[in-house]
């Protein structure tokens, strides 16, 4: 990847992130979260709650923190310190920008209570960042995984990290362009952390 890829790149991710904002602030993507949540909330039961509570924790503070510290303790020496800076950039900006977009939580069915302001969605930042690096991990190691065991665990990690997002939804703690936000954010940060320190410029 050259330089000017990595620019470009940027630019791209930041053009629909400001756009995403701009439909955010003007209203006109409400309709569409609306409508994505009354089509999950449809599923609300009490068995299902549950799930989505456990599987939302995977994106928490505590998960994130849990992970990092065994991700430095068995990685350090290799790419350990690239995930601490990883994760604490990814989240820093998710802090910064909820203050600055200031979006109030869905007025909806709470069956989680947050008490921070609702864009971009944090968990989503957590989890895609932690997956996506893992990913990284899976597909940069030579010898003891073969392809067919790389995309297995490529799909599956991808899975968990859909269903966080997913349950962040159900449960009533974001919007669906939250979640958007998220993931671009999140996509943005580890676009950056593949060009700057892992590839040949």
């Amino acid at each position: 990847m050259t330089k000017k890829k990595l620019i470009i790149g940027d630019i791209v991710l930041l053009s629909f992130f400001i756009i995403l904002i701009i439909l955010i602030k003007t209203e006109v993507i409400n309709t569409i979260d609306s409508l994505v949540y009354q089509g999950i909330s449809s599923f609300i039961n009490p068995a299902l709650t549950n799930i989505f509570k456990m599987i939302t924790f995977l994106g928490s503070t505590v998960f994130i923190v849990l992970a990092t510290i065994v991700i430095l303790i068995t990685l350090w020496k290799s790419r350990g310190k690239f995930f601490l800076l990883l994760i604490i950039i990814a989240m820093s900006l998710s802090s910064v920008l909820k203050l600055i977009i200031a979006r109030p939580r869905p007025d909806v069915l709470k069956l989680v209570i947050e008490d921070t302001y609702s864009f971009p969605s944090g968990h989503t930042i957590a989890i895609s960042t932690l997956i996506g690096f893992l990913i990284f991990l899976i597909w940069q190691e030579k010898g003891r995984l073969n392809k067919n065991l790389k995309v297995v665990l490529t799909v599956f990690l991808s899975i968990v990290a859909l269903l966080v997002m997913l349950s962040r939804i159900y449960l009533g703690a974001h919007y669906f362009s939250d979640i958007l936000g998220g993931i671009i954010i999140s996509i943005l940060v580890l676009f950056n952390f593949y060009g700057l320190f892992c590839l040949k410029k």
